[in-house]
């Protein structure tokens, strides 16, 4: 319906977390907070959507497949939030280069952006927000291409700027119970000061999955 009536698809903000709220060690050790269980719930939905979206600092730090391999079903098209173009050549995800969109800004290097597109990348050139990917704009464009809906599976920093930005449908939190003390957090800065400023969530439903707790709510 959201495609349908703006031309842009819902975007979902998937977040797997210890119970407190830290998405990876302070080493940016990650795999894995969350049980089996939760994985394969989580390569189901992939299945159900058009693309998963990760950002640069992901693709580096856990050079992941982003696929469904837990289970049968579509495998979704991958999208890379990469304003300077700094992809890795030789990650996983350029050995499917028909399955992978890089957003990026004009201020990455042109010749970058041949080299991607010879070996058959599709890049996505948007407005710039401050030196990085205009998230907004960029749905325009994924809109174009016909992508009704998007799975976020970032770090902290793409959390933040998609809440930020206004682009976020729906949360789908999974919380695993344990605790990892001095880490690296699930979303990073959203400018708030005060308690009464925070963003509130609707409609929160709450499902225990494995040892997991899954919190599905919208903004």
């Amino acid at each position: 319906i959201k495609y349908i009536k703006t031309k842009r698809p819902f975007v979902i903000l998937k977040i797997a977390m210890s119970a407190d709220g830290k998405i990876a060690t302070s080493s940016g050790n990650s795999k894995y907070i969350t049980s089996k269980e939760a994985r394969t719930y989580v390569h189901q939905l992939r299945t159900e959507v058009d693309a998963l979206m990760v950002g640069l600092n992901t693709v580096i730090r856990d050079n992941p497949e982003l696929t469904p391999r837990f289970v049968k079903g579509k495998d979704p098209m991958k999208i890379v939030v990469d304003s300077r173009l700094k992809i890795p050549k030789n990650c996983i995800l350029m050995k499917d280069p028909k399955k992978l969109i890089i957003a990026t800004t004009n201020k990455a290097p042109k010749n970058e952006i041949k080299k991607l597109q010879q070996r058959g990348v599709n890049v996505i050139i948007t407005k710039s927000k401050q030196g990085m990917v205009d998230l907004q704009d960029l749905m325009k464009h994924l809109g174009k291409h016909e992508i009704t809906n998007i799975m976020i599976e970032g770090g902290s920093e793409l959390n933040s700027s998609a809440i930020r930005e206004g682009v976020v449908d729906k949360m789908l939190i999974f919380t695993a119970p344990k605790l990892i003390g001095n880490g690296l957090g699930a979303i990073g800065n959203l400018g708030i000061k005060k308690i009464n400023k925070a963003i509130e969530l609707k409609n929160p439903a709450c499902k225990k999955i494995g040892r997991d707790m899954l919190i599905t709510s919208y903004i």
